[in-house]
């Protein structure tokens, strides 16, 4: 708790210069010396794969059991609770159509489903940080069903964001940065976008669809086999 007497005293005081002067190089070493334990869980926004690869530096241990279900279903995360805060919460990213209905339905008679109207995202919360809340809260992710990844583009689509690799920066109508085409790619083909930009690997030709990230074509593998193994049952 701040004690605010003190603290207008030293708003109030009047340093000499080499007061001054020692206060900037004591609060400039302080800034120097943090460290990643002084940002651990504090990051607003850090794409899933990251994440993925090393949770324990985004994400609070409580938060971890309800992550791991929702990422087992191919579930995106897009925020979590930190320490800051005195109840649990995840914040759920390109849920499917089935899992939309699921969470929009419970949420009218469970309060620990909603959605956020500031960052527009489905969640679930509950109160308290602790083992038993931590517990809760991943038993709120059994009502999902696996579903498909929606991060990937056509071909079409992606060699056409290619052809704009480079191309003169403007402002549209709605305010968003865009591109021009650049003169030198507009005869570029799928192959050659594929290869220059590393993509390859993530391109699935039966399906005319490149996936974002390798993450996403597991996961959209995973979605697939699931169908398969349900219908040979």
């Amino acid at each position: 708790m701040v004690d605010k007497n003190k603290a207008m005293d030293l708003i109030n005081k009047k340093y000499s210069d080499s007061e001054i002067d020692d206060k900037i190089t004591e609060m400039m070493s302080k800034v120097g010396s943090s460290n990643k334990e002084n940002t651990r869980y504090q990051y607003s926004y850090v794409p899933l794969e990251y994440v993925i690869e090393n949770p324990q530096e985004y994400i609070i241990p409580e938060c971890m059991p309800a992550c791991n279900h929702l990422w087992d279903k191919n579930i995106e995360t897009f925020m979590v609770s930190n320490y800051e805060d005195d109840f649990l919460y995840v914040l759920l990213g390109d849920l499917s159509d089935e899992n939309i209905a699921i969470i929009e339905d419970l949420s009218k008679v469970d309060t620990r489903y909603f959605w956020d109207e500031f960052r527009h995202y489905w969640g679930i919360r509950v109160n308290g940080v602790s083992k038993e809340s931590s517990e809760e809260l991943a038993k709120l992710t059994n009502v999902f069903v696996l579903q498909d990844t929606k991060k990937y583009q056509t071909a079409e689509d992606f060699l056409d964001s290619y052809k704009r690799t480079g191309g003169k920066e403007y402002v549209d109508e709605y305010g968003c940065i865009v591109h021009d085409y650049n003169p030198n790619l507009e005869n570029a083909t799928l192959e050659e976008a594929l290869i220059n930009s590393g993509s390859a690997n993530l391109y699935v030709p039966e399906e005319g669809r490149i996936y974002n990230s390798l993450l996403y074509l597991e996961w959209h593998n995973k979605y697939k086999k699931s169908l398969a193994d349900n219908k040979s049952r």
